[in-house]
């Protein structure tokens, strides 16, 4: 299987490159939560992202669905599926809805 040592080598990227003083799990910022890690799974397409998932520097495994004004740097959230090929972690600001949906605000290079 090609995916397993795919998810390992995305697993050492993370660990290598995560912050010192930032484990990656959720950190307040603004009115919303931020995540950094590595973007595992992407449904959507180059325009439309339908939902995402990022593996945080601590291991949890998070996935987000788009607001509808979301932006990857200002741009269109669909850049995030560039993050899945690869392998550059990136940072998601979001909410948790009160059904415990994670609705990301924005995205951006961690």
């Amino acid at each position: 299987m090609r995916t397993i040592p795919f998810v390992i080598a995305l697993a050492v990227a993370v660990v290598l490159t995560g912050c010192a003083k930032d484990s990656g799990s959720d950190h307040e910022h603004g009115d919303g939560l931020t995540a950094h890690g590595v973007v595992t799974a992407f449904d959507g397409d180059l325009s439309v992202t339908n939902s995402f998932t990022i593996l945080t520097e601590d291991g949890t495994e998070l996935v987000f669905v788009p607001s509808p004004d979301a932006t990857f740097h200002g741009g269109p959230m669909s850049h995030i599926r560039s993050h899945l090929v690869s392998g550059e972690p990136v940072s998601v600001e979001y909410v948790e809805e009160p059904d415990g949906t994670l609705t990301a605000l924005s995205a951006s290079d961690h």
